[in-house]
Order: C-alpha cells, then sequence, then structure tokens
C-alpha cells in the first residue's frame, strides 16, 4: 500500500494509469457479467406475478375486549401485531389450504419436481441442482408469496407468481380469500375462548365483591365513627385551646423563672418594680428598703457628730440591724414563695402536655380508622366495577358472535398482468453492465490501493525519501530469441550491441548523473532486496559504459550462494572469489577478460557453504584494496540484501552503492527495509534506479524501443 499522502497528489492521469494497468480486471466482469445474465433472462420460463391489497386494522386482544387495558396502543404491540399478521401469510397451514382449494391445473405448478437451474449446474457433483428430491408443494407455494408493507398505513400488498397472468391473478386472489376465512374464524375461536375466560373468572370476582361488602360492614359496626369533617373541627378546636394554654403557662413559668434569678442575685431590684404589680410581701419589702434607707442618712450624719460608744449612735445603728434582718427574713419568704408557684406552673404545664399528646394520638388513630373506610369503600367501588365490567363484556360478545365482522377487508383483487416479471431482458441487462462496472472499477482500484509495488518514480520518491533516483531502466524483452551461449557477452551488453537504444540511452544518463561521485569513489555496489530484480544485468551495463569512458574496470560478482554472470558471459573457467580467499589461486589468475576493452570480470567461483566468513575475513579486505591499485573502478555485485547478510557485510567494506528496484514488482517495505539494513551495517549508497520501467511509464522515451524477456533481466 502507498504512503497516505501519496493518494493527495493524485490526478486524472493516475486514475487512467490504474484503468490500463488492470484493465482485464475490469473488462472480465464486464463481459462475464451481463453475458450470463442475459442468457438466464432469455432461458428462464416466463413467470407472472399478479397482486392483491388488503386493509388489515389492529385487533384487540383479550386485555383489551376485558376493559383493563389496551393491548395494541403502544407501538411496539402494534409492530408485533403486524409481524405476525405478515407471518400468517407463510404459514404451512394457510399454504395447504390454498393448494386444497386450487384447481388442478394450477396445482402442477408447485408440484414439479424439476429444478430451475442452468445445465452448467445440474453437471456439478456437489450442486443442489443434481438431486432428484422431490419439491414439497408447501414450501414452494410459501417461497412465491411476497407481502409488501405500504408505509405509514394499514395497507398491505399480497403477491403470487404463476406460469400465466390468469393462473397468477387466481392463486392471489384464492390466498387473500383462505386469509380472509381462516382469519375470520380465528377471530370468533377468539370471542368463545373469551367468552369462557370471562365467565369461569365471574364467580370469582362476585365473591370477592360480596366479601368486600361484608367486611365494609363489619368494619361500620365495630367502629363508631362520626363524620370526618364534624370530628375535625371538634377536635381542632381543643387541641387550640389546649395549646393556647400551654403557651399561658410556658410564658408564666419563664417570667417567674427569670424573676427568681433576678431577685437572688440582685437583692434590690425589688426597689424597681412597678408598685401597682407588686404583691403585698413585694411592698412590705419594698418599705422596708425605704426605711432602711433613710437610717443610713441619719446614721451617716450621727457619724459626724458622735463616736461609735455614744448612746444615740448606738440605737441608731441597732435600729438599722434590725431593719436589714427584717428584709433578708422577707426576702427569704419571696423567694420561697416564687419557688413554690413555679412548680405548680411548671406541673400545670406537664400535665397540659400529656393531654395534648393524648389528643393528638387519638385524632391520629381517628384518622387512620377514616384511611381505612375510605380503602375499603374504593375496594368495594372498584370489585363492583370490574364485576360489572365483566357482565357488560360477556354480554357484548355473546352479540358479537353472530356477526360477520373481521378487521380485513380486500380493497383491490388481483388482476390478471400482462407481461412476465422475469423476462425484462433491458433493464436486467442493463443493471447487470452497471453492476459489473462497479464491481470490475472497485476490485482495480481496492487492489491498487493495497498494492505498494513500485511502478513509478512518485511512490518510490516516498519510500526512499533521502535517497536520490538516479536513473531509470526500460522493461527490455528478447521475445522468443535466447542469447547465444557462444556470444553470450555482446549479447547482455546491451550498451555495446544497440549503443543508441532506449536501454543504452538509460545506462548511460544514470553514469552521467553519478559521474561525480564514481570519480571519487573506486569500488561501488550493486545490490537490490529480493532476487531477480536485474542488478546483474544493470552491473555489466553500468560496468561496461564506464569502460567505454576509458576507464579501468573490473566487475566482481560477490554473490558466492547462487553466481550466474559465469553462464551470462560464456566464461568457461569458473574459478573467481572464493578460491583467492581460500589462497587456492592468485588474484592476477582469476581475473577474466569480458570480451569489452578496458572491462575484466572476477566470478565468485565455487560456490561456498559458509560465505560469510570468507567476505568477513582478512583476505577479502586485501582483495578490495588491492584491486583498487589495478583498476579505476570496482563494480560489485552483491547478492539480495533482505535474502542474506552477505551484501550488508561485504557492503559495509565498499565505498559507495546503488539500490537496483524492479517497477512493479518490488514492494514498499522491502525497499525501507533494505536501505535500514544497509545503513546499520556502515554501508553508504548513492541512489536507486528504477529498473524494468514499461515503456508508457518513462518520462523521456526518445529512442528506439527494445523489448527483452523479464527473466533474462535477473
Amino acid at each position: 500500500m502507498p504512503p497516505e499522502n501519496y493518494y493527495f497528489q493524485i490526478n486524472l492521469k493516475d486514475y487512467w494509469r490504474v484503468i490500463k494497468k488492470k484493465r482485464w480486471a475490469i473488462l472480465v466482469p464486464i463481459i462475464i457479467i451481463p453475458l450470463t445474465t442475459l442468457i438466464i433472462t432469455l432461458k428462464a420460463p416466463p413467470r407472472y406475478q399478479s397482486t392483491a391489497t388488503l386493509l388489515i386494522e389492529p385487533e384487540n386482544p383479550y386485555l383489551k375486549l376485558s376493559g383493563l387495558r389496551d393491548g395494541t396502543s403502544s407501538p411496539l404491540n402494534l409492530k408485533v401485531f403486524y409481524n405476525t399478521q405478515y407471518a400468517l401469510f407463510e404459514s404451512r397451514s394457510l399454504a395447504q389450504d390454498v393448494l386444497d382449494q386450487l384447481p388442478p391445473e394450477n396445482k402442477t405448478f408447485f408440484q414439479s419436481n424439476k429444478n430451475s437451474s442452468s445445465g452448467f449446474l445440474k453437471k456439478l457433483p456437489n450442486s443442489t441442482a443434481a438431486t432428484n428430491k422431490p419439491t414439497d408443494p408447501v414450501d414452494k407455494f410459501i417461497k412465491q408469496i411476497k407481502i409488501t408493507p405500504v408505509m405509514e398505513s394499514n395497507l398491505v400488498k399480497v403477491s403470487c407468481q404463476g406460469r400465466s397472468g390468469p393462473e397468477a391473478a387466481k392463486i392471489t386472489n384464492t390466498l387473500i380469500q383462505v386469509y380472509v376465512k381462516k382469519n375470520y374464524g380465528w377471530r370468533q375461536d377468539d370471542f368463545f375462548n373469551t367468552i369462557q375466560t370471562l365467565a369461569t373468572n365471574l364467580p370469582k370476582l362476585q365473591k370477592n365483591y360480596e366479601a368486600s361488602l361484608e367486611k365494609l360492614y363489619d368494619f361500620k359496626q365495630s367502629n363508631e365513627i362520626m363524620p370526618f369533617k364534624e370530628y375535625r373541627n371538634i377536635t381542632m378546636a381543643r387541641l387550640s385551646q389546649l395549646t393556647e394554654k400551654l403557651t399561658e403557662s410556658e410564658s408564666e413559668r419563664i417570667l417567674l423563672e427569670s424573676q427568681y434569678q433576678n431577685f437572688q442575685n440582685h437583692p434590690h431590684a425589688l426597689m424597681t418594680k412597678n408598685h401597682s404589680k407588686a404583691t403585698s410581701l413585694e411592698k412590705f419589702i419594698q418599705k422596708l428598703y425605704l426605711q432602711k434607707s433613710s437610717l443610713e442618712m441619719e446614721h451617716r450624719e450621727l457619724i459626724t457628730k458622735y463616736k461609735k460608744k455614744h448612746p444615740v449612735w448606738q440605737k441608731k445603728n441597732a435600729e438599722k440591724s434590725a431593719i436589714e434582718y427584717q428584709i433578708q427574713v422577707a426576702r427569704n419568704q419571696l423567694l420561697n414563695n416564687l419557688q413554690i408557684t413555679y412548680k405548680q406552673i411548671e406541673a400545670e404545664e406537664a400535665a397540659l402536655k400529656k393531654i395534648i399528646a393524648k389528643e393528638r394520638q387519638k385524632t391520629i388513630n381517628q384518622e387512620q380508622q377514616y384511611a381505612q373506610l375510605e380503602s375499603l369503600i374504593k375496594d368495594c367501588e372498584l370489585k363492583e366495577k370490574v364485576f360489572n365490567k365483566y357482565l357488560g363484556n360477556i354480554s357484548a360478545l355473546k352479540q358479537m358472535v353472530g356477526l360477520k365482522n373481521t378487521n380485513i377487508k380486500v380493497i383491490d383483487y388481483a388482476k390478471v398482468p400482462q407481461s412476465p416479471i422475469n423476462h425484462r431482458v433491458v433493464f436486467n441487462f442493463l443493471l447487470s453492465l452497471f453492476i459489473s462496472l462497479l464491481v470490475g472499477f472497485a476490485f482495480a482500484f481496492i487492489t491498487e490501493y493495497f498494492d505498494d509495488s513500485i511502478d513509478n518514480e512518485e511512490i518510490l520518491s516516498f519510500y526512499a525519501k533521502d535517497l536520490p533516483l538516479l536513473g531509470t531502466l526500460p522493461l527490455i524483452d528478447f521475445g522468443k530469441a535466447t542469447p547465444d551461449a557462444s556470444n553470450a557477452s555482446t549479447d547482455l551488453i546491451l550498451v555495446q550491441k544497440e549503443p543508441y537504444s532506449n536501454y543504452g540511452e538509460s545506462i548511460r544518463m544514470i553514469r552521467t548523473g553519478s559521474n561525480c561521485i564514481t570519480d571519487k569513489s573506486k569500488t561501488i555496489y550493486l545490490t537490490s532486496a529480493s532476487p531477480n530484480e536485474g542488478k546483474t544485468l544493470t552491473a555489466l551495463n553500468f560496468a561496461a559504459t564506464l569502460a567505454q569512458d576509458g576507464k579501468k574496470v573490473l566487475l566482481v560478482e560477490a554473490d558466492l550462494r547462487k553466481p550466474s554472470l559465469q553462464n551470462h558471459l560464456g566464461l568457461k573457467d569458473h574459478r573467481g572469489i572464493a578460491e583467492v580467499l581460500l589462497k587456492k589461486n592468485k588474484l592476477e589468475e582469476v581475473i577474466q577478460q569480458s570480451g569489452l576493452a578496458n572491462l575484466n570480470v572476477l566470478l565468485a567461483g565455487k560456490i561456498s557453504t559458509h560465505p560469510v566468513s570468507l567476505l568477513e575475513s582478512p583476505a577479502m579486505n586485501f582483495l578490495v584494496e588491492t584491486t583498487k591499485k589495478s583498476y579505476d573502478n570496482i563494480i560489485f555485485d552483491l547478492p539480495p540484501a533482505l535474502l542474506v547478510a552477505d551484501a550488508a557485510l561485504l557492503a559495509s567494506k565498499l565505498d559507495l552503492g546503488i539500490l537496483i528496484v524492479y517497477a512493479g514488482r518490488t514492494r514498499g517495505r522491502l525497499i525501507q527495509k533494505s536501505i535500514q539494513q544497509l545503513r546499520q551495517s556502515g554501508a553508504k549508497a548513492i541512489g536507486i534506479v528504477l529498473n524494468a520501467v514499461p515503456h508508457q511509464h518513462q518520462k523521456y522515451p526518445y529512442y528506439n524501443k527494445y523489448y527483452y524477456s523479464p527473466k533474462q533481466n535477473a
């Protein structure tokens, strides 16, 4: 799947590219689906369909008839009712009754054992069409029924099929007649069952009603209850009086308590009390206080004239002490009187509270009796109402039993159809054509969406954002011819065989784009994410291009597991890197001529079972350094980067490299993993080459087109 941001840049040309790429995925459904639909439509036997219209009113069940609640008042119950009616049309009992009333010539349509499947289905061993099991006429009839409710109404359209127009109309009309008749019978059965249920429950209801009346009578006899309004007025007036007395008693008690505390803590408080409201004892005490005040004044005057031992001063002092003693005795008597009065008022207050509590409890008990009486009265009224309702329902149902009433009415009987419903050739063909277009385009674009293969430069740039694209190579195809084994080198070195071909010019453009880098770096490796992406052919022609520029170039086949360059170039000596690293031969002994000036070849040699140990040995480092001294550029053809660890190991010893990507085959995720693995090993890359690009996808197709087999591109 290409990156998400890629699809924001799609234009009409990209859609056209997808259509051209997936053209067979689009054309196959367009051809097969309409053609198959046309054949099935023309070969199918004619089918006629006739429709009748019914009015189905909501039906009231037993609970509604009894008057206790409405059984079809809620939308949920209405939905259940109508779904039940629709299901009755497809019941086996109704279907059997319809078949029994149909003429013999109409029954044969449902009694046929022949299967309507096409011939090629009958030949399938596991096909249901191959079985000769007889079809149940009832099941076949039920399958022909079609129920279509009319929206926002109580109308229902009922349709049936037949081999001819009159037969379809006959079957449909027979169906609705039998349905109306059976519905009337079901309705009468409901009436009888309801009457029986009501009659069964009636004695029990009567007994309950009589028991409630008896209970109410006993309650009235055992409890003497005056009218509620009169009793409540008397009770409220008495409670009001008692509450008022209690309030007065509490106020007087609080006042006495305040006076007692005041007199006890402030002895001279009696001097400030209102004289008109004072008691005789209080007045006497006030008089004593006045005498005391007068004696104190005289005492202060005498003390200036006489000494304390003087008889006059002592007489006045004795009078003063006598007055103070009288005041103390009178105050004690007053406080005692206040305390006695306080206790009397407190006792009276407690008695009033008890009387009020008793009256309130009595009121509560009486109200409970009134509530119980009211509950008994309501219970009697309810049971009387239910009993009378049952009697009325039984009477009404007995009158309705004899009436031929039903909740279903036939609005329109089925008419004879003029044309079959399954021979709409033009409509079926156009519909199948439209569906096939949707299927084809949907399949094409869905597969393209989930396809993350790299087939153009734009998608490649998303998966390898930081690596430059050095160029593209066209898809080449030898056709039926194959390279001559005796002259394989000239056949595969395309830049020499066809120097002005599209492929040759593309190789030179890649050479030109990487010229500044190849001049600085001698060792360049070519690898790919997976096998068969054309890296060997690209490495050979890239090295040939450098040799044509006058540089001394060595092409090294570094794939020690699956070497192929010897067969491609037709070389007879198979010795190579393996023999040098194992010290069986010297380097100059295994380097061979390629048939092109300035280009030598170093093969992989004998296939090794431990190539990793050879490639990471010091001898491999010595080989690389030695070749740098003798050649201007050394091109290494490495194995696939994701297949084995050899590529990443050897790439870390080289200067720079090129990643080959096969257009339309290599996945974007594999490219990212390859780049990540190479960088983790310490290898570098100078860019990417997009290989095997179809001619119409190239940006600059200015030269002649040469096509070679993709299989020879490895």
